[in-house]
C-alpha cells in the first residue's frame, strides 16, 4: 500500500507536467492569450515548483512526510480546480502556480518517503519503480492530452487530476503516520527572493523581445538575486546549498539544469 499510494502520487505530479502541452493552442484560443503569454502557463509552474521542493522538502522533515504529501495533494487539487474554472489568463496563471506548489510536496517528499521505509536491500528496485513511473507519467502526458483533446474540452485535463487526487489521498490516509524531526530552521525569504528575482528576469526578457523598455524590471530582477546571493553568503540561508557546491556536486547540478531545460522545451513541441 506504501509504494502504490506514493507511486500513484508521483505518477500524477509528472503527468501534468507534460498533458497540458498539446492543449495550450485551445487555450490560447478560449482565454484570448497569444503564444507569448501562452508561455506562461509552463513557466509558472516550472518556477514554483523548483522553489516548492526544497521548501516542502524542509516542512517534510520537520512535521512529518505523510503529512507534507497529503498538503500537496490537496493544494494540487484546488490548483487544479482553479484551472479547471479560470475565466482569463490570470487565474489559469494562478491555478497553474497553486498546482506546482502542491506538487514541490509531491514528487520529491514521495521518492525521499519511498527510499527511507523501504529496506535497503530492495531500495534500488523501489527507486527504479519511481524513475520508471516518472518517465511513463512524462512520456504517455502528452498523448493523454492530445486524447482528451479530441473527445472533450481543454478543462477536462484539470478535471482529470481531481478523482486521482481524491484516491491517492484515500490511499495515503490508511498509511502510518510518522512524526518529523521538528528542528532546523525555515527560511522562506531566499525563495521569495529566488522567485521574485527569476520572474522579473522573465518579464524582462519577453517585454525586451516586445520591444518595451525591459531595464528596470531587469535590475530589480538582478538585485533581488544579489541579495539572495548576500545571505548565503553571510551563512543566513542555504537554499542554493553553497556546501554542496563546494564538495564537488557543480557538475551533477549542471547536469540536471540542462536535463530539466531539455525536457522543459519539449513541452512546446506540440505547440509548433
Amino acid at each position: 500500500m506504501l509504494i502504490a499510494s506514493y507511486l500513484l502520487g508521483i505518477f500524477l505530479g509528472a503527468l501534468d507536467m507534460g498533458i497540458v502541452s498539446p492543449a495550450l493552442p485551445a487555450i490560447g484560443r478560449a482565454l484570448d492569450l497569444g503564444n507569448q503569454q501562452l508561455v506562461y502557463v509552463v513557466t509558472v509552474y516550472s518556477l514554483v515548483y523548483a522553489l516548492a521542493m526544497p521548501l516542502l522538502g524542509k516542512l517534510a522533515d520537520r512535521y512529518g512526510r505523510k503529512r507534507v504529501f497529503q498538503v500537496g495533494l490537496l493544494l494540487f487539487g484546488l490548483g487544479s480546480l482553479i484551472a479547471l474554472f479560470s475565466a482569463n489568463g490570470y487565474w489559469l496563471f494562478l491555478g497553474r502556480g497553486v498546482q506546482a506548489l502542491g506538487g514541490g510536496g509531491i514528487v520529491p517528499v514521495a521518492t525521499a518517503e519511498i527510499a527511507v521505509c523501504v529496506p535497503p536491500t530492495k531500495r534500488g528496485t523501489a527507486l527504479g519503480m519511481v524513475g520508471a513511473v516518472f518517465g511513463l507519467a512524462s512520456l504517455i502526458g502528452p498523448n493523454v492530452g492530445g486524447l482528451i483533446l479530441q473527445y472533450a474540452a481543454w478543462q477536462d485535463i484539470f478535471a482529470l487530476n481531481l478523482p486521482l487526487v481524491f484516491l491517492v489521498v484515500l490511499m495515503s490516509s490508511r498509511l502510518p503516520t510518522l512524526p518529523g524531526k521538528g528542528e532546523g530552521k525555515l527560511d522562506f525569504v531566499s525563495p521569495l527572493l529566488l522567485g521574485l528575482g527569476f520572474f522579473l528576469v522573465m518579464v524582462a526578457i519577453d517585454d525586451w523581445r516586445s520591444g518595451r523598455a525591459s531595464i528596470p524590471l531587469l535590475l530589480g530582477g538582478v538585485i533581488l538575486l544579489l541579495f539572495l546571493w548576500r545571505r548565503e553568503k553571510r551563512g543566513l540561508s542555504t537554499f542554493l546549498a553553497p556546501a554542496a557546491w563546494r564538495a564537488g556536486a557543480a557538475p551533477v547540478f549542471l547536469l540536471a539544469g540542462c536535463t530539466g531545460a531539455t525536457m522543459a522545451a519539449m513541452v512546446y513541441v506540440p505547440l509548433y
